[in-house]
């Protein structure tokens, strides 16, 4: 038995033109045949790639103000690594970093004459406790002479020389506490000019950050905002960390495509699946599914009507396929070899049951049939009809019927 491969179109059949009796009104018809019978399942969605970097918006601190954007690159523009693709209005940075290098220098300067104060306090302490010790020694000294002087006289010297050891003390205690106060102020100082210079420092960094740049070559393009659901432009404000940019890698596409509740029972991974832009009907990818979704979602926010995301990934790299095309993707569900199929047109129900019009001599008559699998476009006969038997496209009996109404309008 030969085999043979059909790709018919609704009217692209093996058809003839009937011109017979009365019972018999002129008709296209369909020669069955045996074939390969494909069944698939079709599914639209967009085109993805597969890898893609994605740009966010710089996380800064909330005293900077908000991230305006000011310049943003074509999109679908072709990038290399390093290119600016956006940068933020710098107004707010560079005033608060003006702010900081003032602070800074206000902060230097107040060091520097508290260390120059703390030097000349302590430089005085200090002399005032080394004239303390010569006194203290003199007071010695006086008493030492006082074996030699009137009882009256050496009780003073005693007095002097503890008075002298107790101002020798006290201006001790007074440069210890003078350094102290100096260490805790200087301190103070130092945490002061710190801070500033970390101001300064994150005022800095936050400007470099306004200006991004590709982190790799690819194709930019420009996200959606959640607010206005179109894409960022200039003048827009964008929240820290929110995706501005995408780089896809364009080296290798997947379709994501959306099935209906029905279908995805005949969704399976590893499924082949034909890939057809609608930009270019002509042209046919192939494809692999990788990924079905476990859980359904909603097809849009004011739709009741459930789908689930599928991943096809496309074999190979072309051209045409760009990130957010519209796609068409086939999937096949089943292949059946040696096949009976007739057009689907040329079933209809008689009692409750599958029929097709045979052709017998120059009329037509029912012929019960068993349906198996099914498309777009033909069904499989499992049994009822033989190779070469000729059935009518349509019922015979409504075109008479459409006959006879036709001839009533026109009497």
């Amino acid at each position: 038995m030969r085999k043979y491969c059909f790709l018919f179109g609704p009217l692209g059949v093996a058809a003839l033109t009937a011109c017979g009796a009365a019972s018999a009104p002129p008709m296209e018809t369909f020669t069955v045949r045996v074939g390969e019978f494909t069944s698939n399942i079709t599914v639209t969605g967009e085109l993805e790639a597969v890898r893609s970097e994605v740009v966010l918006a710089p996380s800064i601190d909330w005293r900077f103000g908000d991230l305006k954007i000011v310049m943003l690159i074509e999109d679908g523009k072709q990038v290399k690594k390093g290119d600016l693709l956006v940068q933020f209005d710098k107004g707010e940075v560079e005033k608060a970093i003006a702010e900081a290098k003032d602070n800074l220098e206000i902060a230097d300067a107040e060091l520097r004459k508290a260390r120059t104060n703390m030097a000349s306090e302590i430089e005085g302490r200090e002399i005032d406790l080394e004239i303390c010790r010569i006194n203290r020694k003199i007071a010695e000294l006086r008493l030492q002479q006082a074996a030699f002087k009137a009882e009256i006289d050496r009780k003073q010297d005693e007095f002097r020389l503890e008075e002298a050891g107790i101002k020798l003390e006290q201006a001790g205690r007074e440069l210890v506490n003078t350094k102290n106060i100096h260490d805790e102020e200087i301190s103070k100082l130092k945490l002061k000019l710190q801070l500033e210079q970390a101001k300064l420092d994150a005022a800095e960094e936050t400007l470099a950050m306004l200006e991004v740049t590709a982190p790799a070559s690819g194709i930019a393009i420009i996200r959606k905002s959640p607010y206005t659901r179109e894409k960022y432009q200039v003048d827009d404000k964008v929240y820290a960390g929110w995706p501005v940019i995408g780089l896809p890698d364009l080296t290798q596409m997947k379709a994501k495509v959306q099935a209906s509740e029905i279908e995805i029972g005949k969704v399976k991974v590893e499924q082949h699946a034909s890939v057809t832009l609608d930009a270019y009907p002509d042209t046919t990818f192939t494809g692999k599914v990788t990924e079905i979704a476990l859980l359904a979602r909603s097809k849009s926010k004011e739709s009741r009507v459930k789908v689930f995301d599928v991943v096809v990934v496309v074999d190979g790299r072309d051209e045409k396929l760009m990130p957010g095309m519209t796609v068409s993707c086939q999937l096949l569900v089943e292949m059946i070899s040696d096949a009976q199929f007739v057009p689907i047109s040329a079933v209809s129900v008689q009692n409750g049951k599958p029929v097709v019009h045979r052709r017998i001599g120059r009329g037509f008559e029912p012929q019960p049939v068993t349906l198996g699998a099914e498309n777009d476009t033909y069904v499989v006969v499992e049994s009822g009809l033989a190779e070469g038997d000729e059935i009518a496209l349509v019922d015979p009996n409504t075109i008479v019927e459409l006959q006879d109404l036709e001839g009533h309008g026109q009497r």
